[in-house]
């Protein structure tokens, strides 16, 4: 499974999965101590988890070593034609 946490990602570090990830993780996916997750975040990049507690409500993930950084996003402009107040609304 791949996941979207919002702190940094560290070697190291225990994250804590809780609400509608854990039950993802917990009761979809089933998963065990020892079993492993792909976590990415918005400052560091992507990397690779394993499960050390699992709870009722929560998971335990440490994280064990970076798989990529992150990508540079692309300077990004929207320049929609003049449209009438609806529907430029929905642009």
């Amino acid at each position: 499974p791949r996941l979207f946490v919002p702190g940094p990602l560290a070697e190291g570090i225990s994250v804590v999965i809780e609400g509608a990830q854990a039950h993802y993780l917990l009761r979809v996916m089933r998963m065990a101590v020892g079993d492993a997750v792909i976590a990415c975040d918005d400052i560091t990049g992507e990397w690779a988890l394993r499960a050390t507690v699992v709870g009722k409500r929560d998971i335990a993930l440490d994280c064990v070593e970076r798989l990529r950084p992150r990508e540079a996003v692309p300077d990004f402009w929207l320049c929609p034609a003049l449209l009438k107040k609806d529907r430029f609304d929905l642009v």
